[in-house]
Formats: structure tokens, sequence, C-alpha cells
């Protein structure tokens, strides 16, 4: 132990000592000063935030008392000890900067911190109160992929509401059960539960409510297939959005809609929305939504064929999802990685950061993402010459895109498994997984994956020596 290390350890061991030396009584009227201190120090008292279950509240008001609200909770929380006119003041004050320690954390992308400052405020509150933050803890909570404890919450969240008859937090609650029951797999659970979420909140709800349960219903469609409902979704979304005030979600909104464009072959209209969005994203200095619209900007950057183009902006995408601790998108931004590093012929790069890609989103349980890297790297495999391999992969990303339903996938992988066996010379399978996979992509309309599979199909062919199967994409 240095020097200095040997102060601070003493220094400590000295300040604990002196502290317990104090009566409690002391002690909490130290703390109840020290309370005093600070928050006069940071400019005094701190507004009170509109109600936690308020219908379209304003924005969170930054104060300067935001970077010692935990500090001051816990000098109110400690003086309590003190009995006296003050206890209930104290109480107050515990509770409203334990509230504004959990929003000042939730804007700095502290979500485990907000998350504990919301789960301490529900055990000094009850009633719709406590339920509303034990939902926002869950929030916390998802937003670094801790899905057991997430769903934990939300669930005593949402029995709550209903006992206590508060149905449009009920709704609430039922969205946040669905992003986790999208995450995780369980597609089918998630579109009942985000379907019972707009029923309640087109009866009691805003227009905010409504878009931002329209626009979900939107993403599980697209991502399931069905891009006419899809896209007729977002645009009632962004019809409600239209003049209420809420850029970030109006915004979030678009993409979508961008991403139908792009799957739907509306590459130029895709990527100007995509980069509308990042402009509008960094306006708002929102550090996540810009990892996601650097990510969706590269992804139809890649279709277009502009790999180099797309490399720098996933690169970006990656270096601001890992900047703000959004995990549940670095792994997916490391998958748009993995294909421009593929596009640009760096195959061993590729190939890195597909495998960290796949560590990501399996450690954050998302079946969806787990099943794309796996379809990726078993590609991958295909172009170096391991086969076997290649078709392990491919076999488990099937597996996965059936479970959760993701049906462009299952096209593009039994295109893909058709081109193993190919190279395999395994010629009535491939025909087979060759037939299968161009009839799921012609039932979506997926022009571009069909000419793409059509191409490779003919090349794989030629490297086997063998005539070359029915191409027709039409």
């Amino acid at each position: 132990m240095n020097a200095e290390d040997a102060y601070l350890f003493r220094h400590a061991l000295l300040r604990d000592a002196a502290y317990q030396l104090q009566l409690p009584s002391k002690r909490a009227k130290l703390h109840a000063l020290a309370f005093e201190l600070i928050e006069a120090l940071h400019g005094g008292r701190a507004p009170e935030p509109p109600p936690l279950d308020a219908v379209d509240p304003p924005k969170f008001q930054p104060h300067p008392t935001d970077a010692v609200a935990f500090e001051l909770a816990e000098h109110a929380r400690l003086a309590l000890a003190e009995r006296g006119a003050t206890r209930a003041a104290l109480k107050d004050m515990r509770a409203l900067y334990l509230r504004r320690a959990a929003e000042h954390a939730e804007r700095q992308y502290r979500y485990p911190s907000a998350a504990e400052h919301w789960l301490a405020l529900s055990e000094i509150t009850k009633g719709v109160v406590q339920a509303e933050c034990q939902r926002r803890c869950g929030v916390a909570l998802y937003r670094v992929a801790k899905l057991t404890p997430a769903r934990a919450c939300n669930k005593n969240a949402l029995r709550a509401f209903r006992t206590l008859g508060h149905t449009r937090s009920e709704g609430l609650a039922l969205t946040n059960l669905s992003a986790i029951c999208k995450l995780r797999g369980q597609v089918k659970r998630a579109e009942l539960l985000l379907r019972r979420a707009l029923v309640i909140h087109e009866k009691d709800g805003s227009p905010i409510d409504i878009a931002s349960e329209k626009s979900n219903l939107a993403n599980i469609c697209l991502e399931t297939g069905r891009l006419d409902e899809a896209e007729r979704l977002f645009r009632q979304a962004l019809d409600l959005l239209r003049g209420q005030g809420w850029p970030e979600t109006e915004t979030v909104a678009r993409s979508g809609l961008g991403n139908v464009f792009m799957y739907t072959g509306r590459l130029s209209e895709a990527l100007e929305i995509h980069r509308q969005a990042l402009a509008a994203h960094r306006d708002e200095g929102n550090r996540r939504y810009e990892a996601v619209a650097l990510g969706n900007t590269a992804t139809v950057l890649s279709a277009m064929g502009r790999h180099a183009e797309a490399l720098k902006q996933d690169e970006a995408a990656v270096a601001a999802a890992n900047a703000v601790g959004f995990s549940a998108f670095a792994g997916v931004a490391l998958c748009n990685l993995g294909v421009a590093l593929v596009g640009v012929g760096r195959l061993k790069d590729g190939q890195a950061a597909y495998e960290h890609a796949l560590q990501i989103n399996c450690e954050n349980g998302n079946r969806r993402l787990e099943g794309i890297v796996r379809g990726n790297l078993g590609a991958l495999h295909r172009q170096i010459g391991n086969l076997e391999l290649a078709d392990s992969l491919m076999a488990k990303a099937l597996e996965i895109a059936h479970a959760v339903q993701d049906r462009r996938s299952v096209g593009i992988y039994l295109c893909e498994r058709a081109f193993i066996k190919i190279a395999g010379r395994q010629l009535e399978g491939a025909r087979r997984d060759w037939r299968d996979g161009m009839a799921a992509l012609k039932v979506l309309k997926a022009t571009r994956e069909l000419e793409e599979k059509a191409a490779i199909m003919r090349e794989a062919c030629a490297k086997a020596g063998v005539p070359p199967f029915d191409e027709d994409v039409g």
C-alpha cells in the first residue's frame, strides 16, 4: 500500500469512528444541517415535479441540485432518525430528491442507478405513485437488458394498477411487458399484450400512448413480414403525433417507416428518412437514438452496396451505443458492422464483429438478433469454406427465425442453406431449400433479396460445376 492509499484508508477509519461516537440524535441533526447547506449551495429547493401519473407531463426541467440529488435524499433519510416537527418535511424532501435523482440518472443514461432510485422511492410511497415507481424501475432495467427483474417490476406494477383501477397506467405496464416478451423472442405474447394496451388507451389514454403502441405494433408487423400492415400503423402513429409536441417519438415512428421503405426496395426514400432522423436526434442531444439512426442509415447504405460508407456509419453507431451503455443496441450495431466489414472484404474483422455481437445478444436474451447473427456467421463460413460449421450455424438461425416468426429471415436462411448444400453437392436437398426459400421471399415481395440470392445461387452452381437452379424471381 503506498502512502496516499494508507492515508486515505486511515482517514476513512477515523471519519467513521468519529461519526459513530456521536449520539444518534446528534448525527440526525448533523445530517439535517448538511441537507440544508448542500441544498443552499446548489441553488435552493428544487421545484416540485408534476405527478408521476400525469398524462403528457412537461419535460424534465433540470435544476442545480440534480447533481447532488441522491446525496440530499440520503441526508434526509439519515436525518429522519431525529424526532420533531421537521420529520414530515424531511420525508417529503427525501421523496422529492429520490425522484430527481432517478430522472437525472435517466437523462445521463445511468439506468442501473435510475432503477435503484425508483425502487427506493417505491418503498416510501403508496398507491398509484408506488406502482408507477415500480413500473419506471422496470423500464430502467429493461434498458440495460435486465429482463427478469424488469419483468418482475412491471408485473408488480400491473397488479397494483388493476387493483387501484388506474387503467391508463395498466396499459403502460402492459406495453413494457410486451417489449420484454419481444426481446425474448415471445412474439405472439408480445403482440397480444400490446393489442390489449392499445384497447385500453384508445378508451383512456393520450395520443402519445396510442401512437407509441401503434409504432411498437408496426415494428412487430415489420419483423414478422406483414409489411403492408406495418406501413399503415406507422402512418397512423405519425398522424396522431403531428403537432403534439413529441418530436422524439415522431422521429422514431418516422424511422420505422423508413425501415418499411428499405424492406420494400424504396432505398432512396429510406436513406433520406434515416438521415433526417439522425440530424433530429443530434439536435436533441439524444445519444441512444443517435446510435439507432446511425445504424439504420448504415443498413440502407449496405443494401445499396455502398459498403465503405456503411462501415463508417456502423463504426460511429457502435461508438455511440457504447458511450451511453446501450448494450441492447450495441449488439445490433456490431452485427451491422460485421455486414459492412464483410462487404468491403475484411472477412476476419467481420467474423470478430459477428462473434462479439453474438455474445452480447445471447447475454441480453435477444433471440431475434441472436438468430440473425448466427445466420450472418453461417453465410460467412460458407464463403470461407467451413461448410460443416456454416450448416450448423444456419440450422440454429433457421430454428430461431421460425420461433420468433421472422419470415424474411426464414426465406434468406433457406436460400443460404441451399448454397451450403450446393457446395457439398447435396443437390436434392439444395433444390428443396432453394425452392422453399425463394417462395417465402416472393410472398414478402422482397425483390432485393430475391435478386441477391439468385446471383449467389448462379455463382455457387458454377463453382460446383452444376447447372443453375430455376432462378425466376418474378
